[in-house]
């Protein structure tokens, strides 16, 4: 396995990977050092490599495990700070949280709290591999 690994560049230091991520390069392209992107539920790794930062004080966040008060909390401050980018890895949601907690309860789609605020807040610009790369629309929400 080590030997299909290759190295990148990243605005840390070389990092191996196994195949190249377009949300990383989406990052490098668009977002500067230094700027605030919200990675959803948990992505922290691209905070690191594009040596962005999370605007929030949480770094996951999912439902069962964290309160509504503080979703709310954390829309609270995406408006506060206006941050440009969100990351919305769907796969955590369907995939890992079943493994990760086995006990959790499946939310209803009538109790969600971020994601009808993505959608009404954030256009899509592109989804790699279930990450969906959001932009925030204009305040006039002609976008």
């Amino acid at each position: 396995m080590v030997l299909t690994a290759h190295t990148v560049n990243t605005r840390v230091g070389s990092a191996a990977v196994f195949q190249d991520d377009p949300v990383l390069t989406f990052l490098d392209e668009h977002v500067a050092p230094g700027e605030e992107i919200f990675a959803y539920p948990y992505c922290p790794m691209y905070y690191f490599l594009s040596s962005t930062t999370n605007p929030t004080r949480y770094s996951l966040l999912i439902y069962n495990y964290n309160t509504s008060a503080q979703f709310h909390e954390v829309i609270q401050v995406l408006e506060q700070h206006k941050v440009r980018y969100v990351l919305w890895d769907t796969n955590f949601q369907t995939k890992k949280v079943a493994a990760l907690f086995p006990a959790s309860v499946r939310i209803q789609p009538r109790d969600l709290i971020m994601e009808p605020y993505l959608d009404s807040h954030y256009k899509l610009v592109k989804v790699e591999d279930g990450v969906r790369i959001m932009e925030r629309k204009s305040e006039d929400h002609s976008n």
